[in-house]
């Protein structure tokens, strides 16, 4: 069943997002509730996530949501209040709610129903409220005042409320798309709380959108001003308030005392300057709307919301003018050299030079502008920890580190399924359960470890665990059941060798199949994952100590440094990050071994793979007179790719191979070269295992 709500597209573009962002915030926070118990600012915040998320669900006409939403903060609200203590089962209750409100969520998205009804999830938190409140504990629901009869303009009625009377100014931040939907944000806010009696501009304004930055309000309630304060600036896009607190005498202010601002101060002299007798009744001076002019001076937010598809577009084009700013360098280059002193290609080798600097700041800075924080993804998996480990029945600290660290947006998108396969079999595998974990002497709980940092141009994420670790012996017996290795090739192996076999397609040493791991997928899935984004994975592991998986992954996805060579009269781009060294080679040093040549490096051997006969070209298979070794390293292997010559560094702009020639094994992508060439950029990890598989004649499928 399809759905309307009451906003525009637009409009519901700024909730879904809004929302997710509440969402994910009260995920976080809940289970920091859990872990280290109640703090004022915590809860705080907890309650304010959720008062926006009902205002906003609330203002789009999704009464589902909203509905749920409130039940929530009345929780929330007598947790802040040091009504409630928390315990397990108040936090299984919230984020079941949690999850109920992302299904809620997506029906934004999709238009769709999606059958959910949340009226027992409502009546649930309603009735956990009324059976664990503390004794001594008067419970007032949230939003339920005591009844305050005043008539609109008629200020002087407040005097007989148990209550305040404030005056209200509401700066909108002069950047927000939608500042109608903000300040009705506000009405609906402070309706819970008590009574707007009156509005400039007028609610029915609001609704119609004539409204500008500025809102001011006189408002009745019971609450202080703190909480006042806190109910409005629960709502995003809120540059600052102030709220003054009223005395009257008939219709006019005798005293208005400011006691409350929240916002930068140049707000505050701005705000006097065009205050004026703001001491008169709101009610009586309508020309305080004069003042709205100057609030739009307001210090707004420093930052905007865009559109991924347009930072998209400007690395696209920023890639096309660096190919082309290479080319002008070059063609420049090239006339200097044949009309030396000449006076035109003098000026034109400046102006080029000084083009590719400007250049490569747009790139930097629109780089700057697609790189975000890992926590975007690290936050996800707190919720995945706490769930998997209750099912399993064992004690986890889960531990992140570095979520501040950053890395391009494309790159960002493809790390979460690699990640979530590692923590998974962390918590299934890795971890021991409490009655094993005591055997052994160790803590009852079992400790993950989720980090990130910058290693020069590579972003290095970590996933480890204290737990059982990786028993060598016991993948070499289940390799060969399962014939992924001969007895006498498992015997072989070394220890770290073995360990490697858990990345083979199918590979499991689980006895049971359950619902997070055994069925023999999942760490094949997080190495050709991390392959294809021409990054490594590597593993640690010490039997009764624990596991480390170490990935290294490049920054970006659409620019990278490459070591360019040449075979056969075509060139081709070798990541930068992958090359180890390079070495000039003759006949006499290369020796035949089993099924393929090898060089001795420093003592150890090292594999030769001919590229032109690994890409079907046809040269390089036989014979070697003279070639160039570029070493090349994947995970904990290292290969001699053999070229004819090197060409140089240089840095490129990644382009996709198109669906018209589709994935060829080997290549990852192509790159246009300053002279308008194209040059095909190698997989190296592809290549790595290529010859790696055929060097070992007994592996099966590895």
């Amino acid at each position: 069943m399809s759905l309307q709500f009451d906003a525009a597209p637009d409009e519901l573009a700024v909730f879904i997002e809004e929302a997710e962002e509440q969402l994910q915030l009260l995920d976080q926070d809940i289970l920091i509730l859990e872990k280290e118990g109640p703090n004022s600012d915590l809860l705080q915040e907890v309650f304010r996530a959720a008062h926006t998320l009902k205002g906003s669900s609330g203002a789009i006409g999704h009464e589902r949501m909203a509905s749920l939403t409130h039940a929530m903060e009345g929780i929330l609200d007598s947790l802040r209040k040091g009504k409630l203590e928390t315990t397990t089962a108040l936090i299984d209750l919230l984020l079941q709610s949690l999850d109920a409100l992302r299904v809620l969520k997506e029906e934004v998205v999709t238009l769709e129903h999606s059958g959910l009804d949340p009226s027992s999830l409502v009546q649930s938190l309603k009735r956990f409220l009324e059976d664990n409140l503390s004794p001594d504990g008067e419970h007032q629901p949230v939003g339920e005042v005591r009844p305050v009869a005043v008539e609109p303009h008629v200020l002087s009625q407040s005097e007989d409320v148990d209550g305040h009377t404030y005056v209200i100014v509401v700066y909108v931040d002069k950047d927000c798309a939608f500042p109608a939907v903000r300040c009705l944000q506000v009405h609906m806010a402070l309706a819970e709380a008590g009574e707007v009696t009156e509005s400039i501009p007028s609610r029915a304004d609001i609704e119609v959108e004539k409204v500008g930055f500025e809102l001011r309000l006189t408002y009745v309630t019971a609450e202080s001003s703190q909480g006042v304060r806190d109910l409005i600036m629960a709502i995003p896009d809120i540059a600052a308030v102030r709220i003054e607190n009223t005395k009257v005498e008939g219709d006019v202010v005798t005293e208005c005392d400011a006691f409350s601002f929240d916002g930068p101060p140049q707000i505050v002299q701005e705000h006097d300057q065009v205050r004026g007798n703001a001491e008169s009744a709101i009610a009586k001076d309508r020309n305080l709307q004069e003042g709205r002019a100057n609030a739009k001076n307001v210090n707004a937010s420093k930052t905007v919301r865009i559109d991924i598809e347009r930072l998209d577009a400007l690395m696209n084009l920023v890639g096309e003018l660096v190919i082309d700013c290479t080319r002008l360098v070059q063609l420049s280059s090239r006339l200097q050299a044949r009309y030396e002193g000449d006076e035109i290609a003098q000026g034109l080798g400046e102006t080029s030079q000084h083009i590719q600097r400007i250049t490569d700041e747009l790139q930097d800075r629109i780089m700057g502008a697609r790189m975000f924080p890992v926590s975007s993804v690290f936050n996800r998996f707190p919720r995945m920890i706490r769930d998997l480990a209750q099912r399993a029945g064992k004690n986890v600290e889960f531990v992140m580190e570095g979520e501040e660290t950053e890395l391009d947006r494309s790159v960002i998108e493809e790390i979460g399924d690699p990640l979530i396969h590692l923590l998974r079999n962390a918590v299934d595998h890795g971890i021991d359960s409490p009655d094993e974990r005591r055997a052994c002497g160790k803590p009852e709980v079992g400790l993950i470890r989720l980090s990130a940092c910058h290693r020069e141009s590579r972003i290095v994420l970590v996933v480890e665990d204290d737990g059982k670790g990786i028993d060598p012996e016991r993948i070499r017996r289940a390799a060969t059941e399962k014939g992924l290795l001969s007895p006498d090739a498992a015997a072989r192996l070394s220890d770290r060798e073995a360990v490697e076999l858990i990345f083979a397609p199918g590979f499991s040493t689980a006895k049971q199949v359950s619902d997070v791991s055994g069925r023999g997928v999942g760490m094949d899935i997080v190495r050709t994952n991390i392959h294809k984004l021409n990054g490594s994975v590597s593993i640690e592991s010490s039997p009764g100590r624990g596991t480390k998986f170490i990935l290294e992954l490049p920054l970006t996805l659409a620019i990278m440094d490459a070591l360019l060579v040449s075979l056969g009269g075509n060139t081709f781009a070798i990541p930068l990050a992958s090359v180890t060294e390079t070495l000039r080679v003759q006949q006499s040093e290369v020796f035949a071994v089993n099924r393929g040549k090898v060089i001795q490096l420093r003592g150890r051997v090292l594999p030769l793979l001919p590229l032109g006969k690994a890409l079907g070209l046809g040269r390089r298979g036989g014979d070697i007179d003279e070639a160039y070794v570029v070493v090349v390293g994947s995970d904990n292997d290292q290969v001699g790719i053999l070229v004819d010559s090197l060409v140089g560094e240089q840095q490129v702009v990644i382009k996709s191979l198109g669906n018209y020639i589709g994935d060829i094994r080997g290549l990852s992508g192509a790159t246009i070269l300053g002279d308008g060439q194209v040059a095909l950029i190698v997989d190296v990890p592809a290549l790595v295992k290529m010859t790696i598989q055929e060097r070992a004649g007994d592996l099966v499928n590895v």
